[in-house]
Order: C-alpha cells, then sequence, then structure tokens
C-alpha cells in the first residue's frame, strides 16, 4: 500500500469513527457516517475549485501544501510548473541568440511554410530582397521577389544547385539563391540568400582569361607541332632523336590541355546546351568502350556490360559522349592490369544513369569532394605518366550540369571506384 494512500486512510478513519460515534448517540449511525463522508467530499470538491483557479489564472503553486492526497498533487503541480519555467528561459533565451545571430548574419533567411508563403525573415532580406518581416508574413516570395525561373524552381525536389540572378532593384548586383527543406514531410523551405557580385565577376574574369589565353596558345602550339612532324620526317642525327621525341610529346600534351581548357571555358560559360537531340545512349556506348579498348591494349582489361538498349537520352551528343568517354578512359588509365571494368546503362527511381566501376586502388574519402576541380590531383605522379590533363572530371561535371545531372562518385581504398552520370525523368526517352 503506498504512503499517499495510508496517509489518506488515516485522515479519513479518525472522522469516520468520530461520526459513527455521534451517529450513534444520534440512534443513527448512517447518517453520522454520511454527514462525514459529506464533509470530506466538501473539502475535495474545494481543493479542486482552487486547483482550477491556480491553473486557469496561471498562478503558481505555493506552500503550505494540503494534507493527503491533494498534498502530492500539489508537489507534483508545483514540480511541473518550475520544469515549465525552466524550459521556458531556455526557450526564451534560445530564440533571444537565434534573433541575434541572425541579425548579425550577412546574407537573408527566409522560411517558407508548405504553400511557399514568407512565414520569417531576418533583417538582411529587407536589405538584399526589400522583405520586411512580421509585416510580409503571408505573402508568396515569388510576389515580392520578381524573377521569372524562381517560382518553377520552389517547385522542385531537387534544391542542390543555387539559383543566381541581378537583383530586382539593382541589376548591377547578383545573389545566389538556396533553398533546404526541412519540417514535416520537408514541405517548408528555408531560403538562403547572399550576393556573391564580386565573386561572380571574378569568376567570370578567370574563365574569360582562360579562354583567351587558351586560344592564343592554340596557333602557335599549332605552329610548333607542324614544325615537330616535319623534322621527324627529316634525316636527323641519332642524338636528336630522343630529344625530338620527348618534343613532340610535350607539345601533344599542351595541345591536350589547351583543347580541355577551351571545352571546360565554353561549358562554363554557355548556361544551357545547345544542338540536343534523342540520342541512342546504347550505340553511343559501343563507341566509347571500343576507343576505350584500344586504349587498354596490353593491359587486358575485361569489360563487363549491362546496357538498356531501349532507354535512350535527350541531349547534346558530344556533350554526353565526352562525359562517358572521359570516366571510361580514366578506369582504363587507374585499373590495375587483367581487372574488370563494369560498365552500365539502366534506370533507377531518380531516372537514367551511367556508371562506370573499376577494380583499381581506391581514391580515399578525403578527396572524393574535389575530385572534379580543376587540376586537382590525388597522386600528382601517377597522374602525369598517365597522361591527363586534371580537367576531365570538372568537364564531365559541366557538361553534365547542363543537362540537369549529377556527377556522383563513390570509392573504397583496394577495392576500385564508381563513377555514375545521374540523369532525371525529364531526359529520358522511354
Amino acid at each position: 500500500m503506498s504512503n499517499i494512500l495510508k496517509d489518506e486512510l488515516l485522515l479519513t478513519a479518525p472522522p469516520l469513527l468520530i461520526g459513527a460515534l455521534v451517529g450513534w448517540l444520534a440512534n443513527d449511525i448512517a447518517l453520522g457516517i454520511a454527514a462525514t463522508l459529506l464533509t470530506f467530499s466538501a473539502r475535495h470538491f474545494h481543493q479542486l475549485i482552487l486547483l482550477n483557479k491556480l491553473i486557469s489564472n496561471g498562478k503558481e503553486v505555493q506552500k503550505p501544501y494540503p494534507t493527503g492526497l491533494w498534498g502530492k498533487i500539489y508537489r507534483e503541480k508545483s514540480l511541473q510548473q518550475k520544469q515549465n519555467n525552466k524550459l521556458k528561459q531556455n526557450l526564451k533565451q534560445f530564440v533571444t541568440n537565434f534573433q541575434e545571430a541572425s541579425t548579425a548574419i550577412s546574407d537573408a533567411l527566409i522560411t517558407l511554410d508548405q504553400e511557399n508563403r514568407i512565414s520569417w525573415a531576418n533583417p538582411a532580406a529587407e536589405t538584399l530582397l526589400n522583405i520586411h518581416w512580421p509585416s510580409d508574413s503571408g505573402q508568396l516570395l515569388t510576389d515580392k521577389v520578381d524573377y521569372l525561373f524562381l517560382e518553377t524552381y520552389l517547385q522542385q525536389s531537387d534544391f542542390s544547385r543555387p539559383l543566381e540572378f541581378s537583383l530586382p532593384n539593382n541589376q548591377n548586383a547578383i545573389i545566389s539563391l538556396q533553398v533546404t527543406s526541412f519540417g514535416k514531410m520537408e514541405r517548408q523551405h528555408l531560403v538562403v540568400v547572399r550576393e556573391i557580385t564580386q565573386l561572380f565577376h571574378l569568376n567570370q574574369a578567370r574563365r574569360n582569361f582562360v579562354s583567351s589565353v587558351s586560344h592564343e596558345l592554340k596557333t602557335p602550339l599549332t605552329v610548333l607541332v607542324g614544325f615537330l612532324e616535319a623534322l621527324n620526317d627529316a634525316e636527323t642525327l641519332a642524338h636528336q632523336d630522343r630529344p625530338l621525341e620527348l618534343m613532340q610529346q610535350q607539345a601533344a600534351r599542351m595541345q591536350l590541355l589547351v583543347d580541355d581548357l577551351l571545352i571546360l571555358s565554353r561549358l562554363e560559360i554557355e548556361s544551357k546546351t545547345i544542338d540536343e537531340e534523342p540520342l541512342a545512349i546504347g550505340t553511343l556506348i559501343t563507341e566509347v568502350i571500343e576507343e576505350a579498348k584500344l586504349l587498354s591494349d596490353a593491359q587486358r582489361h575485361q569489360f563487363k556490360l549491362k546496357i538498356d538498349e531501349s532507354l535512350s537520352l535527350h541531349g547534346n551528343r558530344q556533350e554526353i559522349r565526352s562525359s562517358f568517354s572521359n570516366l571510361l578512359t580514366n578506369a582504363v588509365k587507374y585499373s590495375s592490369p587483367n581487372s574488370t571494368i563494369s560498365i552500365i546503362w539502366a534506370k533507377n527511381s531518380v531516372g537514367p544513369y551511367f556508371s562506370v566501376s573499376d577494380q583499381g586502388d581506391g581514391i580515399a574519402e578525403r578527396h572524393l569532394s574535389r575530385l572534379t576541380e580543376r587540376f586537382y590531383r590525388v597522386d600528382t605522379g601517377r597522374s602525369r605518366e598517365s597522361g591527363g590533363t586534371g580537367l576531365g572530371l570538372a568537364i564531365v561535371k559541366h557538361a553534365l550540369y547542363r543537362h540537369d545531372a549529377e556527377l556522383k562518385i563513390s570509392s573504397k581504398i583496394g577495392v576500385g571506384s564508381t563513377f555514375c552520370c545521374q540523369f532525371h525523368h525529364s531526359r529520358a526517352i522511354y
């Protein structure tokens, strides 16, 4: 039996005995007991009214507490109130810290509800987008931000790429708008907007510089290669053969580098693909594999194929072919002799995908996120021996970006690597 029940019985028993005694003296024991029980009921009813009044008025329970069961209730209520007050204080402090932090951030932060209506915004949103909170609460973001493709962007499910466009009130300023989904069913959105004008112009200047320099190098390189070929056909002294061979190799390497730089510059400058058409990917992959077999030659790689011939793609043939060729060429270069290279062209829940898996040395996880950077090399010595320019994966990334696709890379040391071009259903032809 619990202590509370014992205490309640101890409180109840004596009055009941007294009531019974008084009733016996009055020749009506039942009346005495009933009067006592009525008194106890009135006490409980009184305590219930007091507790309801405390709760309704939001007042804290104060000592001294009643005896018995009601004392237990009041103590528990008091403890609960203290815990709630502490929680409120912590929450209030959190809100204060959040407000101070969001005010200090120069990026605009905006939360949207399920209908893409503004529910909250920090002060920077007023500066960048002229969004005032709370006065603009409940308005559609598309009504406040004048950008043609914003509504389409918000309706999609993939926000891996930010939008970049000029500020509505300042065409000389460029902003980047990135969306992250959160909440129940991820149907609410956090919008992060930052000004990238300086970075945008720096990148544009870099691209223009690389493009201009590459164009300027192409002509003198062509002349040098022409003269080297002429010298190679002419009679030379024995001690001249090796230097001439090295000069031809380096000139060819420079030509390849310039060509890749020009391709990458074009992909970066042009935001959308041109000359798109329905592509028979099965046939295209067959062509790429034949070239890879010639490159493999003495390495005797085994090519394991899983190709869905009925699955086609809408895109630019040159860019898709270049992407697939780059991945397959890398697999041949970095795979061990006599190992297996697996090629898959199929579809999953996202859409069509092309993957190349090798049985090479593998790549450490710390390198994976940087593999598509220009000139990034995991092993500098080995990469140069293979004759690569360090631009292949950067070209693949940008070519896929122009097709609304993504390059996914996974690898395990000692097992091998998989490079996957993931397209969306919108690009597929079934």
